[in-house]
């Protein structure tokens, strides 16, 4: 969008009116451009020198302007604190305006836009702003854009000659929102301008299923469905995948009951099951995949749900189905996988959807991107995985599915082998039990009698010597293993560790994990919960806004 400052009724140029015009067509475009879109409005007054002369756009009529833009600037902050973010500097030369070659020189500290990181141009001549205004035109033809009138109250809409029918609807819709602003809205209603997409997130569990509806990263609403005995007692000893058309019923009528069809939605996103090991990234649901699940090729898992309900609720029509970064994400390198044992490899099987949510979450925050950065994320839950991401490649991780790693609460984590062994052939348990107490009642459960880490913290509070043992050694053991991880990245520095899952909403745990992991000198940042919805949901966003290419599945041989 090309957002066009006319000075309207003001037929003559002075300081005063330039400096008013400078903050106000940066105030539009503060309104119209939501922040997640455009965090911050830098302007920029250009000027130039004709034949020596004081005529058009002086560099002294500009400097006299950007004198006066400071305190213009303030009144318009008390009317509303996101003008805040208005940065208006001058002088620009117009060689600089006309420029690419030479826009570096006039950098301010970001990389996108028109000049180094100016996206407002302040032009106080007619003649040399209509040039610019086609020169832009012409160098981004698929920019939609309209001009915002000074000295009319924005009541006009001035429409310029080779106007579209889409440019004067955006120019009346623009004048509406700015007449409207300050009495109906607190913000600019993100999809005024920018569409957001309507998308349909599903995580199944063993018992229930939790979906959400976002419009772009916007939730609307999130609800977890129980599966009540008698909804599964049909299912009762077949595989689990046998469910989804029951539990897709469902779905539609919850979303029915929220006034929202199938038709509705723009894309549907699905919790990845265990599928062969793939790549990080969305991938569409194919026949291919849908073929697996339902094949019984791989283990049954509730998770296996995901892409079955999604592919189901869009079936013949040509809107998407998607899983994100399923369980068996698996860009490790072969001496990963190498045991000692020739029967046995190491397996890669974690929370990849959180695992890789979290880093790119961290990559957002710091202006950067996952592809760039070395992190060892530690997810915390019932399970607890933690994984080496190498500059956008998650090359090592605990397999959390098989207790492999620090015991959790409901898991036994690694066990010496030799030990193990001869309790496997003790006769004191069956082989179910076993599993029973390598996932599912082991960890906290079967040290200290809960899972529930409130009722850990309480004892503690209480002076448990038990309970203090236990969390020493867990503490213990999750460090222990995010530093075992130092290797995978041969010798590159770390930029932070990131600890995420429902544990890491306790401050304790978290500054106990930080003090004992702090010879590694990067630090760590805590991203509490497990934000699978959301993470399902900006999988399917990077595709539908065309970030990342969708990709295929290819069923295994």
């Amino acid at each position: 969008i090309l957002v066009v400052g006319d000075v309207g009724a003001n037929a003559t140029m002075t300081p005063e009116v330039l400096a008013h015009c400078a903050v106000g067509t940066s105030a539009v475009a503060r309104d119209l451009f939501p922040e997640a879109v455009l965090p911050t409005i830098n302007g920029a007054m250009v000027s130039y020198s004709n034949k020596g002369s004081d005529e058009g756009p002086s560099p002294e009529l500009v400097r006299q302007a950007s004198e006066l833009v400071p305190g213009v600037l303030a009144e318009r902050i008390k009317r509303g604190q996101r003008y805040g973010t208005i940065n208006i500097e001058g002088e620009v030369k117009i060689s600089v305006a006309l420029s690419r070659r030479s826009a570096h020189l006039y950098r301010r500290g970001q990389e996108s836009s028109f000049v180094g990181g100016t996206n407002v141009l302040i032009v106080p001549n007619l003649d040399t702003g209509n040039l610019l205004f086609h020169l832009y035109a012409t160098r981004y033809p698929e920019a939609r854009k309209f001009s915002v009138m000074f000295g009319v109250r924005f009541q006009g809409v001035d429409l310029p000659m080779d106007c579209t029918a889409g440019d004067a609807a955006l120019g009346v819709k623009a004048s509406v929102l700015r007449l409207h602003r300050f009495k109906h809205w607190s913000r600019t209603p993100k999809d005024t301008f920018f569409r957001r997409h309507r998308i349909l997130a599903i995580n199944p569990g063993s018992t229930s299923t939790k979906i959400a509806v976002y419009e772009g990263e916007l939730e609307r609403f999130v609800e977890e469905i129980q599966h009540s005995v008698a909804e599964l007692e049909p299912f009762e000893g077949q595989r689990v995948v046998s469910q989804y058309e029951m539990r897709k019923d469902i779905i539609l009528k919850v979303l029915s009951d929220q006034g929202i069809a199938a038709d509705d939605l723009d894309a549907v996103s699905g919790r990845g099951g265990l599928l062969k090991p793939i790549p990080h990234g969305t991938y569409r649901v194919n026949q291919a995949m849908k073929d697996e699940l339902l094949g019984g090729v791989g283990a049954d898992h509730a998770s296996n749900l995901g892409a079955l309900i999604a592919r189901e609720l869009v079936a013949d029509s040509d809107r998407p189905a998607f899983i994100v970064d399923p369980i068996v994400v698996d860009e490790a390198p072969e001496r990963v996988k190498v045991t000692g044992m020739k029967a046995i490899r190491r397996r890669v099987i974690s929370h990849a959807l959180n695992q890789i949510a979290t880093a790119r979450r961290y990559a957002e925050h710091h202006e950067t991107f996952y592809e760039y950065l070395n992190l060892i994320v530690c997810h915390m839950g019932g399970g607890i995985t933690v994984g080496a991401h190498h500059k956008g490649r998650y090359i090592d991780v605990n397999n959390g599915l098989d207790g492999e790693g620090p015991f959790s609460p409901q898991r036994s984590g690694s066990e010496p082998a030799g030990q193990l062994i001869r309790l496997c052939f003790s006769g004191r348990y069956t082989q179910e039990e076993l599993l029973k107490l390598n996932k599912g009642k082991g960890g906290l459960i079967d040290l200290i009698g809960t899972s529930d880490f409130r009722e850990v913290e309480r004892r503690l509070d209480e002076g448990d010597e038990e309970v203090a043992r236990v969390y020493e050694a867990m503490t213990y053991q999750i460090s222990k293993e995010i530093a075992s991880l130092l290797p995978a990245f041969n010798g590159e520095k770390v930029d932070r560790v990131l600890l995420t899952g429902g544990l890491a909403r306790s401050e304790r745990l978290v500054a106990d994990i930080t003090a004992s992991v702090a010879a590694l000198g990067c630090g760590v940042t805590a991203y509490p919960g497990e934000n699978e919805m959301r993470a399902l949901v900006k999988g399917a966003l990077r595709v539908l806004d065309g970030k990342e290419e969708a990709r295929v599945y290819e069923q295994a041989n």
